[in-house]
């Protein structure tokens, strides 16, 4: 390889960068290429075709701009870390290690120079595929957000330098291509698999878990997971009105990729300068990232084989017996995959042995309570709001006393609450959520007696809250598209019967005269009992739609003989022989 050292122009760490760029032309060429066919060329075919049966004769460019930016991260950011891979191959190999660390440079200079190489030819496509978005966005005919495009190319732009920094961490401690990918994969896949590990642990064992948040648990798991939810939670939240709320979320997201970015190549710089010439063709560089890696491997499966002939029953003896074995046999398999051959045996089982302790130290922790985790209630000063959910019931009040006092109650009850998959009968969910004022939540989720907290629940659904709560709920439907539907119960927990001669369904309402109905049934709730909530008896009304995003919306409410308020409406708005009038027509 040729490396000029005596030019006055250009240092060897610019050259080296210059020659690892013109080894990837072809890749970049071919990336920037299939990029473009998606957009503009797709995207172009997409808004052509949209206006041709466009009724308004315009086209919102947003929503495509969102798939579209998520789709070229992805593209982006996993050519970055593959170029990364091949631009330090030379780890792998002792002849090639040998040379490049004799040329004229410092040990950060070859990394940075190679980094650098990697990443700055993919920014070529992006201002590409981002600046026809925005020449687009320019068209009479298509309206959108300039700084949702802005701020996607930027957000792509971090995201790719975080893959291939994090990359890096692990191209530097391999000793070679194959250990490279399964550390790699161990640790990152491994750690998002033991999230799901330890949350259907803790659905088993701690009371009031929510599941319903699992999907951000491994959002601490994996810095590419966090990248990717973010970003597409970043899409789900925009909003053309709000454009503050975007411009603040990004910019968070944006300061914690790039401090991802920096510590990332810390530690890479770090590493890499401790790194010694004879560990190439070796497993590992570090043997640090061989136990890390071997821990979440042999707790994972552990836990499988437990959960195979233990059938998840964390409390039972055979699970641990079937877990411990599980544990012995993962551990010595990758340490022979390692070590290619059983020679380090003894150590793989002293890493099962600690992969199992872990696992048991994690079920006891969560069968003891997990440090408070059930009592546990944040101070008023640090809510926003909060919610409470229960039966075809969601409760909402900026006022979380409500949420704090059903959750205290609760807490100095909790023998009567179960945990989640012990399937009891005359049981009822009550989540609570609370939303911070940091932006964050938490929520809790209880598996209660309903005989026990029946008076309480009934307390809440008869609340000025709940009052509240319905007379807003008419807010999030659209105008138009508005349905409601008369029906019945055979028995509780069965089927309901739609279009019998009890009910009917499908009869259009207006907006306002949805909100005449809740009005009536704010009212009426107030001398409820508790088979409104229940659904047991009384008629039942199920009225749906769709936001003005089209996502779809329902209500239920249930109607007691003491519920005149809402019955005299419903009769004046003639439901009934609006429904039967739409029979005939369709008979």
């Amino acid at each position: 390889m040729m490396l000029r050292t005596s030019s006055n122009k250009l240092n060897p760490a610019v050259n080296m960068y210059r020659q690892t760029v013109r080894r990837s032309v072809g890749i970049v060429i071919l990336v920037t290429l299939f990029l473009l066919l998606v957009c503009p060329s797709y995207v172009l075919i997409h808004i052509n075709n949209s206006l041709a049966i466009s009724k308004n004769g315009f086209y919102q460019i947003d929503r495509i701009t969102q798939s579209v930016a998520v789709g070229i991260t992805l593209v982006t950011s996993g050519v970055a870390a593959i170029l990364c891979f091949i631009n330090f191959s030379y780890l792998y190999s002792k002849k090639a290690g040998d040379v490049f660390h004799a040329l004229p440079l410092t040990r950060n200079e070859l990394l940075f120079s190679r980094f650098l190489a990697s990443v700055v030819p993919l920014i070529i496509p992006l201002i590409l595929c981002y600046g026809s978005l925005l020449v687009m966005t320019l068209s009479p005919k298509i309206n959108g957000s300039i700084q949702l495009i802005i701020i996607s190319f930027a957000l792509n732009l971090l995201i790719m330098l975080m893959t291939a920094a994090v990359s890096l961490i692990f191209i530097v401690c391999a000793g070679n291509v194959f250990d490279l990918i399964l550390s790699f994969l161990g640790i990152n896949v491994g750690l998002i698999l033991l999230v799901f590990v330890f949350a259907d642990m803790s659905d088993a064992f701690l009371k009031g878990f929510y599941y319903g948040d699992i999907g951000k648990m491994p959002y601490y798991a994996s810095p590419f997971y966090f990248a990717i939810f973010s970003l597409t939670e970043l899409f789900a939240n925009f909003n053309p009105t709000s454009n503050i709320n975007l411009v603040k979320y990004a910019a968070i997201f944006g300061a914690k990729l790039i401090g991802i970015i920096i510590v990332s190549l810390i530690i890479s710089a770090l590493l890499y300068n401790r790194r010694k010439a004879e560990s190439s063709g070796r497993a590992y560089a570090f043997r640090s990232v061989y136990v890390i890696c071997a821990v979440i491997v042999s707790m994972i499966g552990a836990y499988c084989l437990g959960a195979i002939f233990g059938d998840n029953e964390y409390k039972a003896p055979v699970f641990w017996i079937f877990a411990a074995i599980g544990s012995a046999l993962t551990a010595v398999t990758f340490g022979a995959i390692t070590d290619r051959g059983f020679k380090n045996s003894k150590r793989s089982l002293i890493t099962a042995v600690c992969s199992f302790g872990l696992l048991a130290a994690a079920a006891l922790i969560l069968h003891l309570g997990l440090f408070g985790y059930s009592s546990r209630i944040p101070s008023k000063g640090k809510i926003e709001s909060a919610s409470v959910g229960f039966s075809n019931t969601v409760i909402q009040s900026e006022d979380p006393a409500l949420a704090m006092r059903i959750h205290k109650n609760i807490a100095e009850n909790i023998d009567y609450v179960i945990s989640s998959d012990s399937n009891g009968e005359d049981t009822t969910d009550i989540v609570i959520r609370y939303n911070l004022i940091n932006g964050k939540s938490f929520a809790r989720r209880f598996t209660v007696y309903e005989e026990k907290f029946s008076d309480m629940l009934l307390e809440a659904y008869r609340s000025e809250e709940n009052s509240e709560t319905i007379r807003h709920s008419a807010d999030k439907f659209a105008a138009s598209g508005i349905s409601i539907a008369n029906y019945i119960f055979k028995n509780k927990g069965e089927e309901d019967i739609y279009d019998t001669e009890y009910g009917y369904s499908n009869v259009p309402i207006s907006k306002s005269e949805l909100k005449t109905v809740l009005e009536a049934y704010a009212e009426d709730i107030k001398k409820a009992t508790k088979d409104s909530f229940a659904m047991e008896k009384g008629e039942h009304y199920r009225i749906e739609g769709h936001t003005e995003d089209w996502d779809y919306c329902n209500i239920e409410i249930t109607l007691e003989d003491s519920f005149d308020k809402t019955r005299a409406v419903i009769d004046e708005l003639g439901l009934s022989a609006r429904a039967e009038s739409i029979k005939e027509s369709e008979g």
